[in-house]
This record gives structure tokens, C-alpha cells and sequence, in this order.
């Protein structure tokens, strides 16, 4: 029964995922990125694939929907705030992979989720979509070989993520474009 709950919230952050960076505006992907990761918290504990990645959900959780927030309002966040969830990030990275080896099997996939962290870093804290979508590039290649290794249905969506971000690229980058020569 755990795995069945777990392969469907995989199933919520497959959609997550694949419509996150097709929206225009950096406040709307940041609020569908909090609500793939809130899914992706069970996904991750209950499907075995290790606790790390639902701890680094977690937080990622948190920081998603307050920089959505404050992107709404048009408000900027203030550095600490950055400082504060990137320790927390890799806090929580930390304690994810000593509890692996504590329990005398190091999870050395973790050196991936360590990598997505960094990606993620970028998709919540810049400010430009377009950098936001080319860092979900890269933290979708992360957890997809993650994933992938661990027999996760997450790894669909992580592939998914990384075409629907590039499809994104083009098609803002073509609309960006237009909207320059218009100006001139």
C-alpha cells in the first residue's frame, strides 16, 4: 500500500513537473515547483528511494511557496533569506546522507541529489525565467539518473521536465523576440 501512495504522488509531480516551466511568469512556476515538491516528500519516503531527497522536498517546499509569494507581490527576497535556506538545503542534504551511512550503507546516489540541490538553488533564486527553466534542466537531469537508479516513477517526470523546460526555452525565447522588435 505504501508503494501504491508513493507512485501516485510520483504521478501528481510527473504533471507538476512537465507543466512547471511552461507558465510565463517566475511566481507561478515557483508555485507549482512548492506543490511538486510537497508530492514529492511522500513520493521519495514511501517508494525507498531514501531520505535525503524527501528532506531536501521538504525545505524546497517551504522556500518555493514563500518566493512565490513574494514574487506575486513583487517583493525580492532579502539575502539572508537565501543564506538561510541554502544551509538549510544542504543541512538537510547532510543529514540525509549521514543517516545512510549510520545505518552502515552509504546512499552514494546522494552525490546526485547534492548536485540537484545546487540546480535548485538556481531555479528559486534567480529571477529571470529563462534561467529558472535552464536550471530545471539541470536539476531534472539529477534526479531523473537518481530516480532511474531507484526504480521511481519520479524519473518520467524528471525526463518529461527537462523536454517541457527546453520546449519552454524556445517558445518564450521566440515570443521575447518578437516583443524586442515590436519596441524598436
Amino acid at each position: 500500500m505504501r508503494e501504491i501512495i508513493g507512485q501516485a504522488c510520483g504521478v501528481v509531480v510527473f504533471v507538476g513537473c512537465v507543466l512547471c516551466t511552461q507558465f510565463p511568469k517566475r511566481w507561478q512556476m515557483l508555485l507549482v515547483l512548492g506543490i511538486v515538491n510537497l508530492f514529492c516528500v511522500p513520493n521519495q519516503l514511501l517508494v525507498g528511494s531514501g531520505i535525503t531527497a524527501g528532506l531536501l522536498c521538504s525545505v524546497a517546499t517551504v522556500n518555493c511557496f514563500l518566493n512565490a509569494y513574494k514574487a506575486k507581490k513583487g517583493l525580492r527576497e532579502h539575502l539572508w533569506e537565501n543564506v538561510l535556506f541554502a544551509v538549510l538545503y544542504f543541512a538537510a542534504w547532510g543529514v540525509g546522507f549521514a543517516a545512510s551511512l549510520k545505518n552502515g550503507t552509504p546512499n552514494y546516489l546522494d552525490v546526485f541529489t547534492f548536485v540537484a540541490t545546487v540546480f535548485f538553488l538556481g531555479q528559486v533564486f534567480l529571477h529571470k525565467e529563462r534561467d529558472i527553466r535552464l536550471c530545471t534542466m539541470g536539476n531534472s537531469l539529477m534526479y531523473f539518473m537518481y530516480d532511474s537508479i531507484n526504480l521511481n516513477v519520479a524519473a518520467l517526470a524528471k525526463l518529461f521536465a527537462m523536454v517541457s523546460a527546453l520546449i519552454a526555452l524556445i517558445r518564450y525565447r521566440k515570443k521575447d523576440t518578437v516583443d524586442k522588435a515590436e519596441k524598436l
